[in-house]
């Protein structure tokens, strides 16, 4: 079962790209690896596409630029959401992260307990 994470994102001055970075190594650290991820990115400049190419060797990361002129935040989380394949869908802001390394295991279990 493939989960797919739809983050959106932004510039979010002064910690946008740090909150990115933790929370992109919190997913890496999951026991469970049947894992995608899905940014959209509503920011003006490169500062999440660094964080993500950073990235992009250790996770499977799809990465969209939207622009930022023609586009708004709720704009975005429904791009990052249409451009998920997963089974399920997580969704995850800028400045959340998962719990621990068992969450997304917990949840398949959940999912397949119900």
């Amino acid at each position: 079962m493939k989960i797919s994470i739809a983050l959106p994102t932004y510039k979010m001055v002064p910690y946008g790209a740090d909150f990115l970075d933790f929370s992109l190594n919190k997913i890496n650290s999951q026991t469970y690896k049947n894992i995608n991820i899905v940014i959209s990115d509503h920011c003006e400049d490169n500062t999440i596409e660094n964080i993500v190419d950073k990235w992009s060797t250790t996770l499977d990361i799809k990465y969209i630029k939207k622009d930022y002129n023609t586009s708004n935040p709720s704009d975005n989380m429904n791009n990052a959401i249409k451009n998920c394949d997963g089974d399920y869908i997580k969704l995850l802001f800028q400045d959340d992260f998962l719990f621990d390394n068992l969450s997304i295991e917990h949840t398949i279990d959940t999912i397949i307990k119900n």
